[in-house]
């Protein structure tokens, strides 16, 4: 295995994939390290779903592609084929690879959130602290996998556009109604080679008090 800094620093978001097939203890390993990633509370809230069936992979993007056509103002595409239609490969583009993982997480809406509740708090202030320890424990698991994939030879790219179709892609997933989705990650052997996109200087994001 690779040295952890030189895996960060080759992996790409990779968006065109060869057609081999992933096998499935392949992913199983990916899934059983990457769940290692800390998580608020220890609640290990994530749960997958790993897409291999082409008609499933095809339905979804549909679904996505119709979520685009009512909404193409919020990308500056009305009136825009062109724009739109780029859009859309960005957002459906996982459809060509081998494998995609669905990823769900269970919102913590347990005790703590109605003893906030309780103690007067609005729903919205309850919403921005516990939803974004969910979100945070999420991030890490994905980077896990985005990682451990890069180690194995596999491209993969973190894709949050999907959600715009959530509640369609649950539906045709049959996940439980407590999941929600988070991400998908589609991966495969790369059949492209991104180049690095630029980083800024750490004077700019760095400091110390």
């Amino acid at each position: 295995m690779a040295e952890l800094s030189e895996v960060i620093l080759k992996r790409r978001s990779v968006r065109k994939y060869k057609k081999e097939l992933i096998p499935r203890e392949d992913i199983e390993e990916i899934i059983k390290l990457s769940v290692w990633a800390p998580s608020a509370i220890n609640r290990q809230m994530w749960r997958f779903v790993v897409i291999t069936e082409q008609s499933i992979k095809d339905q979804i993007a549909e679904a996505i592609s119709k979520k685009l056509d009512e909404i193409p103002e919020v990308f500056g595409a009305e009136n825009n084929k062109e724009v739109l239609d780029s859009i859309k490969w960005f957002s459906t583009f996982f459809k060509d690879a081998p494998a995609v993982i669905a990823v769900f997480y269970i919102p913590d809406e347990g005790k703590p959130w109605q003893k906030a509740l309780d103690k007067g708090w609005t729903e919205k202030k309850v919403v921005d602290i516990l939803y974004n320890q969910d979100l945070q424990s999420m991030g890490a698991v994905i980077q896990n996998i985005l990682l451990i994939a890069e180690d194995m030879g596999y491209g993969t790219c973190w894709m949050t556009m999907p959600l715009v179709a959530s509640k369609e892609i649950e539906k045709i997933l049959g996940v439980d109604s407590s999941w929600k989705l988070a991400a998908f990650i589609p991966m495969g052997r790369p059949d492209e080679d991104p180049q690095a996109q630029p980083r800024l200087p750490l004077e700019e994001i760095l400091k110390f008090v």
